[in-house]
Order: C-alpha cells, then structure tokens, then sequence
C-alpha cells in the first residue's frame, strides 16, 4: 500500500536482461544467482543468456538491458550498435564481478542501466520537459 495516496503499491515491471557470452552455459550460474537475489527483493529479474553470435534485433526486441560476459567483451561496440537501434543500454560485466559471481554487483548494474534507459525514454516522449 503506497502510504502517500492509499492506493495499492505498483508491482515493479520486470527487467528483461539479455546475457550475452561466448557459448550461454557458463552463465547459468550467474543467471541464477542474480534471479534469485533479484527476487529476494522484490525486482523482477529475467535474464536470457545466449551466445554472443546469436545476439540480433529480434532479441533486443524483446529486452530492457543487454549484459555481455567479459569473455565477449570484444564484441561490445557491434552488439551497442545493434541494441542501440532499440534504446537498450549495453555493457559488459566487469571481470572481477563475473568471476566472483558477485550478485549483488551484477543486480545492481542491471537496475542502473534500467533506470537510465527508462529516463531516457521518458525525456524522449512528447510532452516532457526536455522534447516539449
């Protein structure tokens, strides 16, 4: 209950993260982790994780973040390229974080670039201050 209007409190929309690594196996455990965590505290967290070279605009339809493991982190500038055409922020997880499987870091980042995305968005929509 929002204690300010009275009104049920909103459900937080889920983050849908596309996970890009070199073969998408050795990132289920991350997956996991964070998606456990995740709803732990209450953020709805959907991570896929796929090859890097299955990575194209029909998956970045369908995503809110896109993460790339720091095996793929190469491939970063192509991949922005592509997710870029669809607003989608794009970074690669640092290595100490993927290699520690530091959940609470990965969640984080994931919630960062969701809410910078979401500003965006919002400063982009006729009307707002900024596009008015």
């Amino acid at each position: 209950m929002n204690e300010s209007t009275g009104q049920p409190a909103a459900s937080p929309q889920l983050i849908r993260v596309i996970f890009l690594c070199a073969t998408g196996m050795s990132s289920s455990l991350i997956k996991n982790k964070v998606e456990s965590l995740a709803a732990s505290r209450g953020v709805p967290v959907e991570m896929e994780p796929i090859p890097s070279m299955s990575f194209d605009t029909a998956a970045s339809a369908n995503a809110d973040v896109v993460l790339l493991g720091p095996q793929v982190r190469l491939q970063l500038p192509a991949v922005t390229a592509t997710a870029s055409r669809f607003g989608l922020p794009v970074e690669a997880i640092g290595f100490r974080e993927y290699g520690l499987v530091d959940a609470p870091a990965i969640l984080d980042q994931i919630i960062r670039l969701n809410d910078e995305r979401r500003e965006a968005a919002t400063r982009s929509e006729p009307g707002s201050e900024s596009g008015a």
